[in-house]
């Protein structure tokens, strides 16, 4: 059995580490890559009272989006749990972009395919993802990446739509909202390797 583990990256450093310290055209940079910021100096902590160890110890690789916050966050869970793995990048992992020009409601559309990002495209690139990983030889491989990605990810692995057409806003309202280093397991039949 091949298992993947998805989580989000920890919280970002000030002043991006809040919503209400964050105005859209910041959002929209975040999300393009466009500014990289670290994250929060408090990782140490978190990882060693909110992590549990043994959960970790399993994994044979870690595998990033290339974003300074995922891969700072790979690493500090790497160094703090002394794990001998490698660290990998990825960028079918990245997040979402968004476009600058239209602030207020961006899911409806990402939907409609008239946002940066598209669900559609969105949704090739998670099977894109899911054929890569697929072909590793690591048995157990953590996915350190993004918060709305995740939230695609985890309706696309949920089984539940076979066709990105059929996803409506309320799905991905109320899809997976990940704490910080925190997410989901994807397990994959045996592929012989």
């Amino acid at each position: 059995m091949k298992v993947v583990t998805f989580i989000r990256h920890y919280r970002l450093a000030y002043p991006f580490d809040s919503k209400e310290n964050t105005d859209h055209e910041q959002y929209v940079n975040l999300s393009k890559g466009l500014i990289d910021p670290s994250i929060n100096s408090d990782v140490k902590n978190y990882i060693t009272n909110e992590l549990d160890l043994d959960a970790y110890k399993q994994f044979d690789v870690i595998i990033s989006s290339p974003s300074k916050r995922t891969l700072e966050s790979a690493n500090e869970v790497k160094k703090v749990f002394n794990l001998n793995i490698k660290i990998e990048t990825c960028e079918l992992l990245e997040e979402c972009a968004w476009n600058p020009d239209l602030p207020g409601e961006r899911i409806n559309r990402f939907i409609d395919g008239t946002e940066l990002s598209t669900l559609k495209d969105t949704w090739e690139r998670i099977k894109e993802l899911d054929k890569y990983l697929k072909g590793l030889s690591y048995n157990n491989m953590l996915c350190v990446t993004h918060s709305f990605f995740m939230q695609i990810l985890y309706l696309y692995y949920s089984g539940s739509f076979k066709n990105y057409k059929d996803i409506k806003y309320e799905d991905i309202k109320s899809s997976f909202h990940g704490e910080y280093l925190k997410g989901f397991d994807v397990n994959y039949p045996d592929l012989g390797k």
